[in-house]
């Protein structure tokens, strides 16, 4: 008996290592140099309203804002998905603006070294979107290395322009009409700390669990308990890839930011917490998954 237990010890000691190498890897693979704002090689973008079309610099996170909202989008091989996803926002904000001329807006897609032609497509938008007297509302970043999406963001967010910084999913995930309800929150000058706006599809839990792997939910549930014993506690959905930040959040938060793959919507609530920051939960009305369309009610948490 004594030496069954002793190979069952040792066996678990075997398995649980690689298991806790996958779950500290974003912190081991973490870039802890980062400089608090990236090198200029790449705060350029192609402008196609000026003839010939030129490179022209990104702002800075640093500066003042210069539109009302900025929509960041980290994409990788997303050529398949990512166009209805930009028509449908495009749409969406274009209704907004013609409503208040005040609503001005930029999309930055940050594409995190795509091998597909997830390039050629989105660079096809910008072209479409473009006029003689106006340059395109929808703008390519292209990273020379891949950074993951905690990365692409981080050098999404930091070129932003926008007094409101989106981030939101290339696959659609979220669909952009719920901007308004995250949008409500936020009132200028209400937060000396800033805002973060946190969608949340925890009201969903129980329909996505009935279709999901019993290792999948497992492995979510032993995530869920570890993030809120160590270090976030107020946000349950914390991987949900649809969140707004005001201008004051985005500069405390994303320049110090060190994890850019999975785990990093982790960090940027612990440094929100840490700072001292708003920060408030929302149920998501659409959450997309594949075809099928969840819609709940106007209620927010």
């Amino acid at each position: 008996m004594a030496a069954w237990l002793l190979w069952a010890s040792s066996a678990a000691c075997v398995l649980l290592i690689p298991v806790l190498r996958w779950f500290f890897s974003p912190v081991t693979v973490a870039k802890h140099f980062l400089e608090a704002y990236d090198p200029k090689k790449q705060w350029t973008y192609r402008d196609p309203s000026v003839i010939p079309s030129r490179q022209v610099a990104f702002p800075s996170l640093k500066s003042a804002p210069t539109c009302y909202l900025t929509v960041v989008v980290p994409a990788y091989n997303e050529s398949e998905r990512i166009l209805p996803m930009l028509h449908a926002t495009v749409a969406y904000l274009e209704k907004r603006r013609a409503a208040d001329a005040r609503f001005t807006y930029e999309i930055i897609v940050v594409d995190d070294c795509s091998t597909d032609s997830t390039v050629e497509v989105v660079e096809r938008e910008v072209d479409r979107l473009a006029t003689s007297t106006s340059p395109s509302v929808l703008k390519l970043l292209r990273l020379d290395v891949n950074r993951g999406k905690g990365g692409a963001v981080r050098c999404g967010v930091l070129r932003a322009a926008g007094e409101l910084i989106l981030m939101v999913d290339a696959d659609n995930a979220t669909e952009i009409q719920d901007f308004d309800h995250l949008e409500a929150f936020w009132t200028k000058d209400s937060y000396p700390t800033g805002l973060i706006v946190c969608g949340s599809r925890a009201h969903l839990q129980a329909e996505a669990m009935a279709t999901r792997h019993p290792l999948r939910n497992v492995l979510m549930h032993g995530f869920h308990l570890i993030v809120s014993t160590l270090c976030v506690q107020q946000v349950q959905d914390t991987q949900c890839g649809f969140k707004l930040f005001d201008r004051k959040a985005a500069q405390l938060v994303f320049p110090p930011l060190h994890i850019e793959r999975w785990g990093f919507d982790v960090e940027l609530l612990y440094l929100a917490f840490q700072r001292k920051i708003a920060v408030h939960v929302c149920r998501l009305q659409n959450v997309c998954n594949g075809m099928l369309v969840f819609t709940r009610g106007n209620d927010c948490v």
